[in-house]
């Protein structure tokens, strides 16, 4: 499931980037850009998950940051030309590597005798708009973009680790894959002419990339375990293609 959601995501990116494509006599030039760059997840959301039979027990997140790499994909047509800037619109498809969310499980809301981890992925694709001032300095602008659309994300692997030696790992949920609403927005410096007549752009993302929840595995826990509202700061540096 996970393969074909991605799969009918870049198909979607690309017969919008062809019906854009087929506009650009009165809209303008178009681009392509290329990006990768790395990224830090935001850690996962502790809460309380019931039992059957029993008071229930305390999932507390643990709060680091793990990292991982970004690629992405974007397709823009030039928009309207202002004084101060020019404007840009289209389509973005970014890859996430996969990161970990991890916490320690408190039986009965006792001391923590279970550790557990999971996996997350993310494959957002957005409508883009983008502005981009005037040369500040010989070659160089100021950039800023903002974007939204799905996000098809896929969590994975989760696992238990006992921590006294004594307690049974109970593996109470399993993966799934879902679609969630997610955002961008960021902002850059472009420098003009730096590989031939090819810019190269860097800055700073912002993802939003929703929530969502693992499943249940058994009858004894009765509600998922959330993911929180999952967000991802990024450096993404990119070359346009034009």
């Amino acid at each position: 499931m996970k393969i074909n959601s991605k799969i009918s995501a870049t198909t979607v990116l690309l017969l919008l980037s062809s019906s854009t494509f087929a506009y650009n006599t009165y809209l303008g030039s178009s681009s392509v850009l290329l990006e990768t760059g790395f990224l830090t997840a935001a850690p996962g959301k502790t809460q309380h998950i019931d039992v059957t039979g029993l008071s229930g027990d305390r999932y507390k997140a643990d709060k680091s940051y793990d990292q991982n790499i970004i690629f992405g994909l974007s397709y823009l047509v030039d928009g309207p030309k202002m004084s101060s800037f020019n404007s840009s619109y289209g389509l973005s498809a970014h890859y996430l590597g996969r990161t970990q969310s991890a916490g320690l499980i408190y039986i009965e809301h006792l001391s923590p005798s279970l550790g557990y981890v999971y996996n997350i992925e993310h494959f957002p694709v957005h409508a883009i708009g983008k502005i981009e001032s005037n040369k500040i300095h010989d070659n160089y602008t100021l950039t800023a973009e903002a974007g939204l659309g799905p996000n098809f994300l896929t969590l994975s692997h989760y696992q238990e680790k006992s921590l006294d030696s004594v307690t049974l790992a109970n593996i109470a949920f399993k993966g799934r894959s879902d679609t969630v609403f997610s955002a961008n927005i960021g902002f850059g410096v472009k420098a003009h002419n730096f590989f031939d007549q090819n810019p190269l752009e860097c800055g700073y993302r912002l993802f939003y990339l929703g929530e969502s929840k693992l499943r249940k595995n058994n009858s004894e826990v009765l509600n998922g375990l959330s993911t929180g509202s999952l967000y991802a700061h990024s450096i993404i540096c990119s070359i346009a293609v034009s």
